[in-house]
């Protein structure tokens, strides 16, 4: 005892080797070590390596050591010989030293370490063989095998030595699986042997995979665990292997190969003897697949249908006719398809029962231990499931909602249930949620079911948050079903409204009565007045978030109503927003920042509301028996009632000119009005907005959307100069509201897509040919501040025909005032000499408030009185010869003198 605590003494490699265990200075050695059969030397020995390796100095001991004349190597592969018969647990030691010296002398020392440890242990065990001893080659060579790959793995390689390493491994790889193949398919007579030697093969082959071994090697051996896998001694280690085997990401490569083997084992004289036998074992043993990767059962679940792996059985079992002749790729008859599916059946039936409690809520208490990224990967796995479910209902169809509905109905009813444990219950109920994207609409057996009194008529009503989250995201999940099962929303609904007042619940209830509403708007027309006073009386306690979507909800409904009936319901819902939009305005003028978020929020509410009752189709337009373009806006009540928008909106304008936001909420509620309703005044009110917010460059963004918003609308309902005669109002104001832009924010108008840009361009030429004069005065008053434009802005310094318009444009404006010119000759002669001049002539009072804005040297100082004399001249003259292309030749060489840019080659490019 005492010598043990002497002064450690760095050892000499001869004295590791060979000094005697008991001398004054005890170092313990290795040969004796492994010689004797002494265990308190043993001990001792162990204990002195040990310390032995925590010792800086051991670094340069052992390459010494592993390089001296009396080889480790040769020491450990002669006891590893000795003991296979012995205790697994000291050959699983003695290749573990082995692996760890094996790793150390690569490449220098020992090189080809796999196979020659292959010679060298079969050589031994003969040689022991010779001299009596009954030995297994083959467990110490898998013991060796299995611990290769996972003690690299661990290593801290790193460069050389490393990738030396890994090419020893793959040098080995084809020698391995060779044998590993041998070993799995072989039997030796001796029963229990066989089944170790097996199991052991199948954990050597788990750990290769482990280690990433080449997946073209791996799936050779598949049909041999497939064996395996159907033999319950085997089962364990087969499944562990599979699990690794299918969870490799390259496995989508081989799905087909894998799944047809899996299927060739449901085909088997085995799993024929488990139907046979009642099918207890194929239970338990599918039961054991429970780990395998999610992504297993939807490899499975694919090719269970599809008919050119399994043929679909006719009606007299014996025959596939049609699609179902498909020759099947395993070669399986139509009795063997027939098993197949039985099999498939108990299979999934048993995996969704593993699956719904896998994905079970655990007890409150325990919840709220867990930290966040806990729950957040549980939740993700429960959508995981989630998915893995869906694809399950394609097998189990009806079983699957069969037991899912009375899984339920017995949770609910269980005696003596305690009523705080509700994780049970949600997690069957969140399964058929799950599924609910792939069940028929038509179903009519276990929804009714579910949706009635047997399991939502006897759901809680207070508490249990999670589970009821649940129960109302469910109905939204289904409301395509109830479209064609209308007799079962009001009840859902009954369900779901008083939710929407509960902070906790109100986003699934929201989200949910959004989905019933948009789902079955038809159906819930004749319900609007239950609705809309559900509505008053809840609308209240709503958070805004939520009230938003239950507004546009309810909007949808009103919105498939007949327009004779649409405007009192709405007339409600709205008149309830405007009193408070009214409220917060006339407060807000004696404190904006107060009341600043009210009135968004009231704009927000009356946005969902627009919203809402917009078409679900934007270009359906409703008419009469003769025509005529339907529009609820009739009575003195809607006219009222959008006169007091108008007001309030312009009010809001005005006291929060200075906030982009409000902004932001105003124009998409004039943009979606518009479109839903044609009229004027909507143009109206977009042009104070214009003037208002204009110079606000935190507006340029939403203004610009609503110019898009609104010429699009009013190109698309104004589509010819007949139109325009028809809709002065809208024209004159179309108009109106481009002057705005062009006198508040002109910029914003080029930044339009030149199409849009365009179109514009061609609807103000056509403006100047109309005969009312409403519209031709603001079309004239447009084209006027259009064309006398005069920027600062150094990159719009050059452009447009006469150098105030960018040059993209020129070919465009080249077009349109070939077009003019062309239609009206004389008038354009007088225009154009008139335009062209330097000094406004007054004797043409009509083209006086034209040519008002414009400034001398018109339309560039670089072009004199006899330049532009002959532009004019020689246009008017081009007209006749109908040549587009040189009338742009023409209209492009004058605006290159305009730019003053004649001598420069960038002018002509």
């Amino acid at each position: 005892g005492g010598s043990a605590k002497m002064a450690f003494q760095p050892p000499s490699v001869s004295q590791v080797e060979q000094t005697q265990p008991y001398n004054l200075n005890p170092y313990k050695i290795i040969v004796q070590l492994y010689e004797s059969v002494d265990p308190h030397f043993q001990k001792s020995a162990q204990e002195y390596i040990q310390n032995l390796q925590k010792q800086q100095y051991a670094w340069d001991l052992a390459p010494q050591l592993l390089a001296s004349q009396k080889w480790v190597r040769t020491e450990l592969i002669g006891w590893i010989v000795r003991l296979s018969g012995g205790s697994n647990v000291v050959v699983t030691k003695l290749c573990l030293a082995l692996t760890a010296y094996a790793i150390q002398a690569v490449p220098d020392i020992w090189s080809n370490f796999i196979p020659d440890f292959f010679e060298m242990l079969h050589s031994g065990v003969i040689a022991a063989q010779n001299q009596g001893q009954p030995l297994f080659f083959e467990l110490p060579l898998l013991e060796f095998l299995t611990v290769i790959p996972e003690e690299v793995l661990r290593a801290d390689l790193i460069g050389e030595r490393k990738a030396k390493v890994y090419q020893e491994l793959t040098n080995s790889i084809p020698r391995v699986f060779s044998t590993l193949q041998s070993l799995l398919s072989e039997y030796y007579g001796h029963p229990e042997r066989d089944l170790i030697l097996k199991q052991k093969c199948l954990r050597c082959l788990q750990s290769w995979i482990l280690y990433g071994v080449p997946f073209e090697s791996l799936y050779l051996l598949i049909d041999n665990v497939i064996n395996l896998f159907s033999l319950e001694s085997t089962n364990d280690a087969a499944t562990e292997v599979l699990v690794e085997f299918i969870s490799q990401p390259r496995i989508t490569m081989y799905q087909n190969t894998v799944c047809e083997k899996m299927l060739s084992c449901m085909t088997s004289d085995w799993a024929k003897a488990q139907m046979v036998n009642g099918n207890a074992p194929i239970r338990n043993i599918w039961v054991k697949m429970r780990e395998m990767p999610l992504q297993f059962w939807y490899l499975l679940q694919e090719p269970l249908f599809d008919p050119h792996i399994i043929p679909v059985n006719n009606v007299d079992n014996n025959t596939v006719s049609g699609e179902d002749a498909i020759t099947s790729t395993l070669q399986i008859t139509p009795d063997e398809a027939r098993k197949i599916r039985e099999t498939s059946l108990i299979v999934f039936r048993r995996l969704i029962e593993i699956l719904r409690s896998k994905i079970q809520y655990p007890p409150d208490t325990e919840w709220s231990e867990w930290t966040k990224d806990v729950r957040e990967q549980f939740k993700i796995y429960r959508r995981n499931v989630g998915d893995t479910v869906t694809n399950s209902y394609y097998v189990l169809q009806d079983q699957m909602l069969a037991f899912f509905v009375d899984l339920a109905i017995t949770q609910l009813n269980l005696p003596g249930r305690n009523p705080s444990q509700w994780q049970d219950l949600e997690s069957t109920l969140f399964c058929i949620k799950c599924i609910a994207e792939v069940v028929d609409h038509n179903e009519n057996v276990y929804l009714p079911r579910l949706f009635g009194a047997e399991v939502y008529g006897m759901l809680p009503l207070q508490g249990h948050i999670r589970l009821r989250n649940t129960t109302l995201s469910l109905i939204g999940s289904y409301a395509d079903w109830f479209k064609s099962h209308p007799q079962y929303i009001l009840s859902a609904l009954n369900y779901l409204i008083p939710a929407l007042s509960d902070a906790e619940l109100a986003l699934s209830a929201a989200t949910s009565f959004n989905e019933v509403c948009d789902a079955c708007r038809d159906s819930l027309v004749g319900d609007i007045d239950s609705l809309v006073n559900m509505y008053m009386v809840v609308g209240p306690h709503i958070q805004p978030r939520e009230k938003q979507k239950v507004i546009e909800s309810i909007a949808d409904v009103i919105q498939a109503l007949s327009p004779d009936k649409m405007l009192q319901p709405l007339l409600v819902i709205t008149n309830d927003i405007i009193q408070a939009m009214r409220e917060a305005v006339l407060c807000g003028k004696q404190n904006p920042p107060q009341y600043r978020e009210a009135v968004i929020a009231q704009l927000e509410y009356l946005t969902c509301c627009c919203r809402g009752i917009q078409p679900p189709d934007d270009n359906v337009v409703i008419l009469d028996d003769i025509g005529h373009e339907k529009n609820f806006f009739v009575t003195s009540s809607s006219v009222g009632l959008v006169n007091t928008l108008l007001e309030i909106i312009s009010n809001i304008a005005e006291i929060w000119y200075h906030d982009s936001e409000v902004i932001e909420m105003i124009v998409p509620l004039i943009q979606i009005s518009f479109q839903r309703d044609h009229h004027s005044y909507w143009l109206d009110t977009a042009a104070k907005v214009v003037t208002i917010y204009g110079s606000n460059d935190k507006c340029g963004n939403a203004l610009r959307d609503m110019l898009v918003a609104l010429t699009s609308t009013t190109i698309q309902h104004v589509r010819s100069q007949a139109d325009m005669e028809q809709y002065p109002d809208i024209v004159s104001s179309y108009f109106s509201v481009l002057t705005k832009y062009l006198q508040k924010c002109p910029l914003l108008l080029y930044t339009l897509p030149s199409d849009m840009f365009k179109s514009i361009l061609t609807f103000s030429v056509a403006g100047l040919g109309l005969q009312e004069r409403l519209a031709l005065k603001s079309a004239v008053t447009f084209m006027g501040e259009f064309i006398g434009q005069h920027f600062k802005e150094e990159q719009f310094a050059k452009g447009g025909i006469g150098g105030r318009l960018p040059r993209s444009l020129v070919p465009s404006l080249a077009t349109i005032l070939y077009k003019i010119t062309g239609r009206y000759i004389e008038a354009s002669r007088e225009w154009l000499n008139i335009l062209l001049s330097q000094f406004m002539v007054n004797d043409y009072q009509q083209l006086y408030n034209f040519l008002r804005n414009m400034k001398e040297n018109f339309p560039s100082p670089h072009v004199d009185q006899y330049t532009k004399q002959n532009f004019a001249k020689a246009i008017i003259a081009i007209i006749s010869t109908r040549s587009l292309q040189r009338f742009k030749d023409l209209v492009k060489e004058f605006s290159i003198k305009c730019r003053d840019l004649e001598d420069s080659a960038y002018g002509h490019t």
